[in-house]
């Protein structure tokens, strides 16, 4: 009775690692990246790509950044550009001598969203609710499958291979850990079965 428990509880475990594992795989696991420039109150986006995450950032701010299909919000993330550094002045003998908070005027930032096969164009709200960019991602979805080049000179096409290849990498290792795992059950069976 009880090696029977023990299998039920090895059976049930080896399930869940398999059902977390294609939970993995399925998920949607891309986003897109923006490359955005900070001067003076001006914001521009200066590239956007495709890339794989294992998971997005978390954000907050007084900026409102929404991702649509048609007139249909899928996204809405809040976010700040980092305009505040700390720096340190050293002498000679490695003594700190200075330092302090240091507000920037410009900066260059990276915002990962989630990706949406459907999103039909991205806008950038200030703290005042005044649209600063709206950029269209028809032209970039059809770049992406290949069908059509990029409209605006701000999109950047990630081949489409590395994608693949690091998908087919986490279901590799999934299936592995879970031969692997069943392979110990297998023996560790097989084993008492001798004794």
């Amino acid at each position: 009775m009880l090696q029977k428990n023990k299998m039920r509880f090895k059976l049930l475990i080896l399930m869940g690692v398999f059902l977390l594992g294609i939970n993995l795989v399925i998920a949607n696991p891309f986003y897109y990246k923006l490359d955005l420039n900070y001067e003076d109150g001006e914001v521009e986006i200066v590239g956007i790509e495709v890339e794989f995450l294992d998971e997005g950032e978390k954000y907050d701010g007084e900026y409102l950044l929404q991702v649509f299909e048609d007139d249909k919000v899928l996204e809405e993330i809040n976010f700040d550009f980092p305009l505040e550094s700390l720096y340190e002045e050293i002498d000679e003998d490695g003594r700190i001598i200075d330092g302090g908070l240091k507000i920037l005027n410009q900066t260059k930032f990276e915002l990962f969203i989630p990706y949406y096969e459907k999103a039909d164009k991205i806008i950038i709200y200030d703290s005042d609710n005044s649209e600063l960019i709206l950029v269209s991602l028809g032209s970039f979805v059809k770049k992406i499958s290949g069908e059509s080049d990029s409209e605006n000179g701000i999109i950047k096409e990630k081949e489409s291979k590395d994608v693949k290849k690091k998908s087919l990498l986490l279901i590799f290792i999934v299936v592995l850990v879970v031969f692997i795992f069943l392979a110990m059950v297998l023996f560790k069976k097989r084993r008492k079965n001798v004794k």
